[in-house]
Parts: structure tokens; sequence; C-alpha cells
């Protein structure tokens, strides 16, 4: 027998108080010796056994009454194999489910919440003057112990969580982490632990054939059981599952492309979008989503005001708000400055490749480029200073000074962009491309096709420079140009590092055997660059003829060269924030998207170039837009405000309601445990209560019991005793 009042059992010394009141009362009468005692004493020696007797069972039912009081206000609970008395001490460890899903209302309540109440309720059992522990695990993007050992402890640790966090759950680190959990309270008490699990058994979280399933298998070889309390309940979502911007650089007053997908779980309903800019809204529709069914949201943006821009989808708030918004990050940059390095044809000869960049990539003032030439001869490290883009088109021979400078230049996070034509062969660049190019790229001398032509063939769709090309009606533009010559660009096939965007097919090829690559791709440092063989040139191509294709893939690929940010711009909830920075911070703020400022803890790690990286963050658990304000050094000692921003978004997984498999679980527990659901677990409860408080009436019963009875012995004894 356990009490839900221990404490009234410090009362049980009162039974003895009728005891006392009888001895008080006898010593209450003075003795007095009078002729008639002898016959007074022979009459009471024939009843003084019957009166003893009688006296006896008065103060038994007396003292009954008084036990089965304090035995009731103590609050019995008898448990299956429970022995009155005092109960052996109780070990027990919760896993609680931290996932997003967690959070989904249903009917006014959370599963998150309805979890809280049930381990608050089993916490409430446990007394650390019985020498009960405990512990919790919350399964979130990582498994967490916040509270081990005293049972209020760990009460008080689970009343500080309002909900779960929007993120993934990490079932199987936490089960990991209970095991030895459990082997830490069997040293330390010697006590065997209960292992319980909170669960809304979401299927995204339930994957028994991975990393779960393994940790279910550990805990069964060790012999250990788990009751799992399943805590979800049928309902419905509205989730943004994605959004992404094309491109997502640009120069301002260029134009993106806004996709988003929308899905809803459940009865079909309609549903407001707002898409905000900086938090600024831009747009609003209504989309209609059918039973179980998904839309695409598109929208064009053209930003004006250059700079990190957030951008953002917006659901009106329904089941589950966490994953009604998503974002990203929109980079709206000022006129590219591009410093073209080449050498002017002879005047008697038809323009080269340099100046057919030169004409193609400067606009004028409203260009997306800002472009300046330079000589060959005369490329050094400080005319690369303020520059974001440098071509090479065909440049001819590079000295060991260029090629240093352009090193620094691709430190620093510049791209480049090499279009080798007739003045140029890999020799003279090999200052260059030895410390540059990836082991194994070649390009090689001009390929004659004699009265046959070469067309080009897109290798890499989804590149940025063939954006245009994507639509049929335009592809043309690009693959039906004729090519008489060509440096053909032999690429390792072994080298995943390098990218094939474009190659060159034979005209009877079909395209199935390739002559040569055209155009690849591969990273530097923080620099990016692109080698390309199909330039303009009137000698070589017809390219100059179709200038509706030749333009743009010229303009694409530059702005596709551009510095980019040496971090990625959207993260997923539980990921690090970090970001490189093009100097040395003197002070930096971290911004949340909720207002509140922190300063990073750690310094700045220097990386080549002169650039630093920063980590303001090591695990998000907040989604939004987070905003980093760092003030670099400049080389005249002043400092400059730079300013980042980083999207954090929740996994779309989370967002899927659907439940796992029930008995496939049960199959992948260990032998003995148990799934309980919802009305199971309140039906044992409920029975456990009912059980107890028929124990107390009982108990109060048996008290005024007592006391009736005692009190008509009472009166029947003082009639006969007259």
């Amino acid at each position: 027998m356990n009490f839900l009042f221990p404490g009234m059992l410090w009362a049980l010394p009162l039974v003895s108080l009728p005891v006392i009141i009888h001895l008080l009362n006898r010593q209450r009468y003075q003795r007095v010796e009078f002729g008639a005692m002898e016959f007074l004493r022979r009459a009471i020696k024939r009843t003084r056994r019957r009166v003893l007797l009688e006296d006896i069972l008065l103060l038994a039912l007396r003292t009954l009454a008084v036990l089965f009081l304090i035995l009731g206000l103590a609050g019995p609970t008898l448990g299956p194999g429970a022995v009155i008395g005092s109960r052996a001490p109780r070990a027990e460890i919760v896993i609680l489910d931290h996932s997003m899903s967690m959070n989904r209302r249903v009917e006014g309540s959370s599963a998150f919440e309805r979890a809280r109440e049930g381990v608050q309720s089993m916490l409430e059992d446990l007394d650390p003057g019985r020498g009960d522990r405990a512990a919790l695990i919350l399964a979130g993007t990582r498994a967490v112990r916040p509270a081990y050992g005293n049972p209020v402890e760990v009460r008080l640790a689970l009343d500080e969580l309002d909900a779960a966090a929007p993120g993934p759950a990490a079932l199987a680190e936490a089960l990991e982490a209970a095991r030895r959990t459990a082997e830490t309270l069997e040293s330390e008490s010697g006590l065997a632990p209960s292992i319980r699990v909170y669960s809304d058994l979401q299927a995204a979280s339930w994957q028994l054939d991975g990393p779960l399933g393994e940790a279910l298998q550990r805990l069964a070889a060790e012999g250990r059981t788990l009751r799992v309390h399943d805590v979800g309940a049928d309902g419905a979502n509205t989730a943004v599952l994605s959004l992404t911007l094309s491109p997502s650089q640009l120069t301002a007053g260029g134009a993106s492309e806004v996709r988003a997908v929308v899905r809803r779980y459940g009865p079909a309903r309609s549903v407001r979008a707002t898409l905000l800019l900086d938090g600024d809204t831009v747009h609003t529709e209504t989309l209609d989503l059918g039973y179980s069914g998904e839309v695409e949201f598109q929208h064009l943006l053209q930003p004006a005001r250059s700079g990190p821009r957030g951008v953002t989808l917006q659901l009106e708030g329904d089941e589950l708000i966490d994953d009604d918004a998503r974002h990203a990050i929109l980079r709206v940059a000022e006129a590219l400055p591009t410093l073209v390095v080449g050498r002017n044809a002879p005047t008697d000869r038809p323009d080269g490749i340099f100046e057919a960049v030169v004409r193609y990539l400067d606009l004028g003032p409203s260009g997306p480029l800002v472009v300046e030439t330079e000589d060959p001869s005369r490329l050094r490290g400080n005319r690369l200073d303020g520059i974001g883009l440098l071509i090479l088109a065909d440049p001819g021979p590079l000295d060991g000074s260029a090629a240093e400078a352009v090193q620094a230049f691709l430190a620093r996070g510049g791209g480049l962009g090499i279009l080798p034509g007739p003045q140029t062969t890999q020799t003279d660049l090999d200052p260059l491309w030895s410390a540059i190019a990836p082991e194994g790229l070649r390009f090689g001398r001009p390929a004659e096709l004699g009265t046959d032509t070469a067309r080009l063939a897109i290798l890499r769709e989804d590149h940025p420079a063939l954006q245009l090309f994507l639509d049929p009606r335009w592809r043309p533009l690009l693959t039906e140009v004729p090519h008489l010559s060509f440096r053909p660009i032999r690429t390792p096939a072994e080298n995943t590092a390098i990218t094939r965007i474009l190659r060159f097919a034979g005209a009877e090829d079909a395209g199935e055997t390739a002559i040569g690559d055209a155009l690849v791709s591969w990273q530097h440092e923080a620099g990016r660059i692109a080698l390309l063989t199909a330039a303009p040139l009137a000698a070589w191509n017809l390219m100059d003829q179709v200038p509706g294709g030749t333009l743009p893939f010229l303009l694409d690929l530059a702005q596709s060269l551009a510095p980019r940010a040496g971090h990625p711009d959207v993260i997923q909830i539980g990921d690090e924030i970090a970001v490189e920075l093009p100097g040395a911070p003197a002070a930096a703020a971290l911004l949340a998207p909720d207002g509140r400022r922190s300063v990073p803890a750690e310094p700045a790690e220097p990386l080549s170039g002169g650039r630093t990286r920063l980590q303001a963050l090591a695990e998000v658990l907040l989604p939004g837009l987070w905003t980093i304000e760092a003030d670099l050094l400049e080389g005249d000692g002043l400092e400059r405000r730079h300013i980042e921003r980083i999207a954090a978004n929740v996994p779309a997984a989370e967002s899927d309601p659907t439940p796992a498999d029930s008995e496939a679980i049960r199959l992948a527990l260990p032998e003995g445990s148990e799934l309980l659901r919802p009305d199971e677990a309140a039906t044992t409860r409920t029975d456990n209560e009912a059980g107890d408080a028929r124990l107390a009436q009982l108990l109060f019963a048996l008290m005024a019991g007592c006391l009736v009875i005692e009190t008509l012995l009472a009166t029947l004894l003082d009639r006969r005793r007259g």
C-alpha cells in the first residue's frame, strides 16, 4: 500500500490517544475505605473479568476509529503486487518527443500538452524522500537530458517547457541516452528503472528501418522494456513545403521568380498566402487546396534596393503554426564590377574574343555589369582591387605576377572566367593553370571539322547560365548555332569537383558521342571558375549572328561567377549559423527573428584571402530570418558595416501528420513492452484512481462503523452497570 499524502502518517501516534485517556480516567478516582468494602470486593471479583473484556473492547473500537481516520486521510493507493506498508523506491526515465509535429493542435490541445500532463501525473507519484529517482530526456533535433536524479527537479524542468521545438525528433539518440541513463541509475542506486516514451507516433519520426530500429534492438538485447504512450490525435494541417528563388542572386532592378509549394493534409480548404520582402507585404492571394492536395505559388520579385533581402511566404494560422511560413534569401547586388583582360585584334583583322565579350557585357550605365578592360601585361594585384569578376578573354601568355594576382583574387572570393581562343594555348596559361586547375583538366588545340560543324549539347540544364534555354522555344538559339572550330576541353571523368555544363557534338552525332566539353566550372578556394571554349568569334562560329541567344548566355554566365557568400543562405532548424566575412570583424552581433540581440561567443577564424569565418550560433532553434551585423576593419583602420542574413526553416517532413503503423511499432518494441493509446492510458489511470477512492471510502466507513458500535456498546454497558 502506498499513500498520496504520506505526511499524514506522522499522526499515527494519535492512535494511542484512547488508551491514554482511559488510563487518565482511572486515575481520577480516590481510594476510600468503608465498612462494606469487603462485600463490594467479592462482587467485583465475580464480575471483574467480564468488565475488563468489555473495557478492552471499547478501547479497541476507539483506537481502530482513530487509525482508520488517519489512514483514510493519508490517501491510500493499492497497486498490483503492493503490500501493506511503505513501497519500494522507484526510478522512471521519460523520453519526451520534442519535435515540431507535437505542437499540432486538435480540439484545443496539442500532443505536447497532453504528453506533458501525462508525465506530470506520473512524476507526482514519485517521492524523493522514499529514494525515488527520475530523468527527463527531450528528443528534439538532438537528445538532451535537462534533468536527472531528484523527481522534484525533473518536474521543475518539465514545467519550464511551453511547447516542442520546431525541428525533428532524434528518437534513436534519445533511446541511446535512456539506455546509458538506466545503466547510471542502476549503478548509483541499485534501482531497475522503467523507460517511458511519450510521442505522437508521427510516421516521419518513427522510421523503424534505420537508427531507431537499431536502438530498439540494443534495448531488447539488454532485456529492457518500454512503455510507449501515444498522445497523438487525428487532425489536419496546411504547410509551406518549399520556397525557391530563381535566380537567388541578381543585380538591383533585376527580377527573380518566387516559387513555393503549399500542401494540405486533410479536408479541402482555402488559405490566404502573403509574400513578404523584408517583412513588407508585396503580394497576397487566396489558394484553394483540395483534399490532401498541393498547389504551386508563383510571383515575380523586382527589388530595387541592394543587399541580402529576406523573402517570406506566410499562410494564415492553422492547426500547426510552425510550418505556416518559409523563408529564403535574395541577394541583390549593385552592378558587378567586371574586368575583361585581353588584347585588341589588329586593325586589319576582324574582332577577336576580347572585343566580342566587351561588346556583349558592357551594356552601359543601366547594365548589370560595370565593365573595365585591361592589357594582360598590366594585370597586377592592385588592379583587381574592387573587382568582383575577372574575365580572361583570349589573353595570350600570362606572366608569374599576373598569375599571383589572379590567385589572390580568387582567394578573396572573386569570380574568374577563362575564354581561350586562337591566341591562347594552355602553355600560355601554365603559371596560373598549374595553381588553379583540377588535376587532369585540359583544353587542346583548335579542332578543325572540315566541311562538318559541331553543335552545343546541354549537360547541366539547372546551371544558372542556361536559364533562358530551359524553354524549348529558345534552346535552339544556343544548341543549333554551328561551330566550325574550337578548343575541346578534356575533362577527367573521375573528378567530381568539375561541373560539366556544355559539350560539343558532331552533326552526325545525334548527341551520343562527344567531341569534347565546351563549358566546365569548378571551385578554387573562395572563387568560382568557368572555362568556356565556345565564345563568340566570327572565324570559329556563328554566335555573333544569333545575339538573342549569345547575349543572355554570356550575361548569365558572368553573373553566375559573381562573388557569393561562402556559407549557405538557407539552413534548417538544428543547424549552426556560421558566415564567411570579407574581412576581420572588430565587433559582431546576431539579431534573431523575434528581435533578441546577442553577441557571438567565439572569435572569427581567419581564412585565406583575408576572409574570416564567424560562428554566430551553435544551434538554431527558431525559424525565420536571422541577421548578422559585423563591423569590418578596413586597411586604413576605419570600420565598415557588413550585413549578412540567414533563413532558417523547419523540416518539411514534420508537417505531415500521418501516424506510423502501430502494429509495426508493437512488433519492433522489446519483448514485454507496451504501446498505450490515449484511451487505454486514460482508462488505466481512471481505474486506478477509482480503486484508490474506493479504498479511502472503505477506511472512512470502517471508522464510522467503529464509532457507531462503540457508542451503542457503551450505552448498553452503562445501563447494565447502573
